[in-house]
């Protein structure tokens, strides 16, 4: 009977050192796609919301190839959930997770769960927090532009989003919510602010065009009176 022959020391770190760059070599691989999420998402983001059917479908396109990666990335790492669970892709797979619930918004559909866009859930939970601030920029935008109805909706969409997230509990290492709500909390107060002030500045305004068209008025029925004297 042949013996086992006897491994060795050499040949036992050759082999973890075969494993480790397996890994890294699937690392390098999830950095590239976790790019390709991050640009989607990110492209999506910058372009806020979209306005529109056909600026609509093509976010669509956009978030849909970005959860393919995301799925694939998944798929290839299933033997290594660390790395997929890891920080180098919290970042890419939060900006998903935040495009799509402003894309939800936008197009009046259902919020999807984190599973349906393939991301983590803490992932999740970060992006929601996050569309708080995308929430706020279209508030003042729209505040700048004079449309303090779609202000308001805006604002409606920050507390919807705030209420969803602010009773969240969770420890950092599980997902590091707590310092993003107290973020948050401090944009919708500000929000909340800025609104009333500019209600207040419109009802304003509105009441000096009404007294300016009132004078106005009065100003020509009394023109025309003089000239029936005349």
């Amino acid at each position: 009977m042949a013996t086992q022959k006897r491994r060795t020391l050499a040949e036992a770190v050759a082999h973890a050192e075969h494993v480790l760059k397996q890994k890294d070599k699937l690392r390098e691989e999830a950095f590239r796609d976790s790019r390709e999420i991050q640009r989607a998402a990110s492209g999506v983001l910058r372009a806020g919301l979209p306005k529109g059917k056909a600026a609509l479908a093509q976010a669509h396109e956009q978030l849909a190839l970005a959860s393919a990666h995301s799925k694939a990335l998944e798929r290839r790492l299933v033997e290594h959930p660390e790395l997929y669970e890891s920080g180098m892709l919290e970042t890419p797979l939060q900006e998903l997770a935040e495009a799509y619930v402003l894309l939800a918004y936008a197009a009046g559909e259902s919020i999807p769960t984190f599973d349906e866009i393939n991301v983590t859930p803490s992932a999740f939970l970060l992006g929601v927090a996050d569309a708080i601030g995308e929430f706020r920029r279209q508030l003042v935008d729209s505040i700048r532009h004079g449309a303090i109805r779609e202000a308001e909706r805006y604002l409606d969409a920050m507390e919807e989003a705030f209420d969803a997230v602010a009773g969240i509990s969770l420890p950092d290492a599980i997902s590091p919510i707590r310092k993003k709500v107290d973020g948050a909390r401090s944009l919708l107060e500000r929000s909340r602010g800025e609104i009333a002030l500019a209600v207040r500045m419109h009802e304003h305004e509105a009441a000096i065009r009404g007294a300016a068209a009132q004078t106005r008025a009065r100003k020509s029925s009394a023109k025309q009176r003089q000239g029936a004297r005349k």
